[in-house]
């Protein structure tokens, strides 16, 4: 198991509830990518969200549980990878640790796709921000948002666009 490291999750809620209030939303569903201890999950749940939690670490499922049972929160947990069939292609550097998963992925089993989801949230390792994005952008539905703690006072906020993302000029 890779390190843990909690999220600011006072300044996240505060990001979801921001984002419930101020912003369009394409349905309902919550998708956290890599719940750790669910508590993300847990504070969505209370926002009247349906919220399920992936986690492929079965040490922190385990805990997950637990908080779940504690808070009395609707949440769904599902051992698995978050990561869609085919999104590995995405990834520039094949040390990312959300590739080192030997767990497969959770949208059969649930019998949902990324597409499915109004609002996908993740606390990406150093270095896989960008990665992340690529994936909400091949797989998300238009219109879906993707929220990232990315470190203290940084919660960032995406929209997938009906359009491709402008790429720079080559020169």
């Amino acid at each position: 198991m890779e390190q843990f490291v909690a999220a600011d999750y006072e300044l996240v809620y505060q990001s979801i509830c921001w984002t419930l209030e101020s912003q369009m939303l394409i349905g309902r569903r919550f998708l956290e990518w890599g719940c750790g201890f669910a508590v993300v999950s847990a504070l969505a749940s209370t926002l009247d969200l349906d919220v399920i939690g992936v986690e492929a670490e079965s040490v922190l499922l385990e805990q997950a549980r637990r908080v779940i049972a504690d808070w009395n929160a609707k949440v769904e947990l599902v051992h698995g990878n978050f990561l869609p069939p085919g999104a590995e292609r995405l990834a520039d550097d094949p040390t990312l640790p959300s590739l080192g998963h030997e767990v497969e992925s959770v949208y059969p089993t649930i019998g949902l796709d990324l597409d499915d989801f109004a609002i996908v949230y993740s606390y990406p390792w150093p270095g896989e921000d960008d990665f992340h994005e690529r994936v909400f952008e091949s797989f998300a539905a238009t219109g879906a948002l993707l929220m990232q703690f990315c470190g203290p006072n940084d919660v960032r906020v995406f929209r997938k666009s009906a359009s491709p993302p402008r790429r720079r000029p080559l020169g």
